[in-house]
């Protein structure tokens, strides 16, 4: 019994040697691993992966497929051209969640993405009231936040770490539509003197709205009357007859895609086809929409950031068009160049640790190129997360398209007015 304890013992202690000798000379390593986080070497990876919240099943306009398939064609290029090379050539892998349209489903799956899926960035393409709660809720995850067309001015801010835009905000477009107004004097022979205002009932439209009115009132343009809806817009389109008896010089609406298509149609009924219309919210204005609205966009103008036809724009959609069989959106174009912005950060970082990330996006500079494609020479956020320069553009209905008019330097075609 004593000898065979003694054995026992013997190999045991002899096991453990060998087990100790083998991890020394042969570490376990993951197959085929690409990259490690500088900031945790113990940490290896072969891709890294970026949440996309889009309301895709309530999106009835396409753009939300649009805005998908740009960030696809952002992703592909970015690996294509070798992944996050300061990270070992790491690709960029997507992981989609689905707001539904709705500001609690939106926190619920940027939680799930951040939890579960482990994404280092969120790349944002819903709504400014959706987007306000899943921003807060990204704060508190300290994970990177990229809004892509959403302008509410109160969703950036110095108090909000982690959170950046690349389009420009409210106050933006309103001084941009303002001087649009002004200029429409020489451009058609209007005098714009008073407009009334079109807006959903809702925090961040209100908000909005009132930017708007800031800016109208300094250059002495009057407020004739500012109509709002709630969750019905056939109830506001029965309240169309108020503006015509107000005698305004010019109509703005600040509503969502499928609802602008609503008031277009009822344009024409409410004896307001003379009435510039000018859409200020910024939304993707496309020939998705013109497809809804049909003729009753003509003639209608709206507030851009991004037009096919401005020089330099040829190439991505180009591109785009060979491999979706469509014009590029421009929802389509920002969620494109919010992939780069994540990819451009990441590598200046060399690291995942959300920190680091924030701290690369906070001193980001992209010039104007392949990887940058918006209408700035130089893609820069300031201190308070908001895109520092993004050209804003008046686009106007003819046709089928919506061509530029406005700044006259870039314009593609001359505004049609009282038709």
């Amino acid at each position: 019994m004593t000898n065979c304890k003694f054995l026992t013992k013997l190999a045991t202690i002899l096991l453990t040697i060998a087990v100790l000798l083998d991890g020394c000379t042969s570490p376990v390593v993951p197959h085929q691993v690409i990259g490690t986080d500088s900031q945790n070497p113990y940490q290896q990876f072969k891709s890294l992966k970026i949440g996309a919240l889009l309301p895709l099943s309530s999106d009835t306009t396409g753009l939300s497929l649009s805005a998908k398939h740009g960030l696809e064609l952002a992703v592909d290029d970015i690996n294509a051209s070798g992944g996050i090379s300061s990270l070992g050539g790491a690709l960029i892998e997507l992981v989609w969640g689905d707001s539904q349209g709705k500001a609690e489903i939106a926190q619920s799956e940027l939680t799930r993405m951040v939890q579960q899926e482990s994404v280092v960035a969120i790349i944002d393409t819903d709504s400014s009231e959706n987007i306000f709660v899943a921003s807060r809720e990204s704060e508190r995850l300290s994970t990177p936040f990229i809004v892509t067309q959403a302008v509410a001015d109160n969703l950036t801010s110095s108090d909000l770490k982690y959170t950046f835009r690349i389009c420009p905000n409210a106050s933006g477009y309103a001084k941009s539509v303002t001087e649009f107004l002004k200029d429409l004097g020489k451009l058609a022979g209007l005098n714009i003197q008073k407009v009334a205002l079109i807006h959903a009932d809702t925090d961040q439209a209100n908000l909005t709205a009132g930017i708007q009115q800031k800016f109208l009132q300094e250059n002495g343009i009057g407020i004739g009357i500012e109509l709002k809806y709630s969750a019905k817009p056939g109830e506001l389109i029965n309240e169309l007859a108020q503006i015509k008896s107000s005698n305004v010089d010019a109509i703005l609406t600040n509503v969502t895609t499928n609802d602008l298509a609503l008031i277009a149609k009822a344009r024409n009924d409410s004896g307001l086809a003379e009435v510039p219309f000018i859409d200020t919210s910024g939304s993707p204005l496309d020939p998705i929409i013109l497809s809804q609205g049909g003729s009753a966009f003509e003639g209608w103008f709206a507030a851009s950031a991004y037009s096919k036809f401005v020089p330099g724009t040829e190439a991505l959609n180009n591109r785009f068009k060979a491999r979706y069989n469509s014009d590029i959106t421009s929802a389509g174009v920002y969620a494109y160049q919010a992939g780069w912005v994540i990819a451009e950060a990441l590598q200046s970082s060399a690291s995942i640790d959300p920190s680091n990330l924030r701290a690369a996006l906070s001193k980001l500079s992209i010039p104007s190129g392949t990887k940058m494609v918006l209408a700035a020479q130089n893609l820069r956020f300031d201190n308070n997360g908001q895109i520092t320069s993004n050209p804003i553009f008046i686009v106007q209905a003819q046709g089928n398209e919506f061509y530029p008019i406005w700044p006259t330097s870039v314009a593609a075609r001359s505004p049609v007015v009282g038709k």
